[in-house]
């Protein structure tokens, strides 16, 4: 099988641990560097599987957040609508989708990885372009647009902007610094 925990996998010792498992391949975290996807490239002992497009989950529970809400609050949500959840003190919505499976908020932008693609290609085994919520029109011209850059690793720039070109939502995450947080800057 092909193991995406979201934010566990950090560094190549993470493919070394999960081998022992018979795991055939792993999705990185999204929130390591360009510099730490190739250094996991180089050194992996399992494909590499990366996320390089879309909407990632921020949150997931097991439990039906919104059915619990409903039933707290004695209402019934239209689900067959996109529901978003909102915090008071930010501006961005959050997409909220409960299933079978449980609850999940997404990330208010898109990840892309486009720009650093040059730098980390020839360490990926498999690229994820997720077309969650985007639609399909869009999607396709995604799709040609990163199969264009694929082709024309020297141009990455040139491909993002027509990306940005077709989304104004679109984040780099933490494609470019490493994610240190103290606990004592919040």
């Amino acid at each position: 099988g092909v193991y995406n925990p979201n934010t566990l996998v950090t560094n190549y010792m993470d493919y070394t641990f999960w081998a022992d498992y018979k795991i055939k391949g792993l999705f990185p975290s999204l929130e390591i560097p360009a510099d730490d996807i190739a250094l996991i490239g180089k050194n992996k002992k399992r494909k590499v599987y990366y996320q390089a497009f879309g909407y990632s989950v921020m949150f997931q529970s097991r439990r039906m957040l919104l059915e619990s809400f409903e039933n707290e609050k004695g209402i019934s949500l239209d689900k067959s609508v996109p529901m978003y959840i909102k915090e008071e003190t930010r501006d961005e919505k959050y997409k909220i989708v409960e299933n079978m499976h449980g609850t999940h908020i997404y990330q208010s932008g898109i990840h892309s990885a486009l720009p650093i693609l040059d730098s980390i290609a020839e360490g990926l085994d498999y690229l994820f372009i997720d077309g969650m919520f985007i639609g399909t029109n869009k999607y396709l011209d995604v799709l040609q647009i990163f199969n264009d850059a694929l082709c024309d690793l020297d141009h990455v720039m040139l491909y993002n902007k027509k990306l940005e070109g077709l989304f104004d939502n679109l984040t780099y995450d933490f494609i470019y610094e490493d994610s240190i947080f103290r606990k004592e800057d919040f």
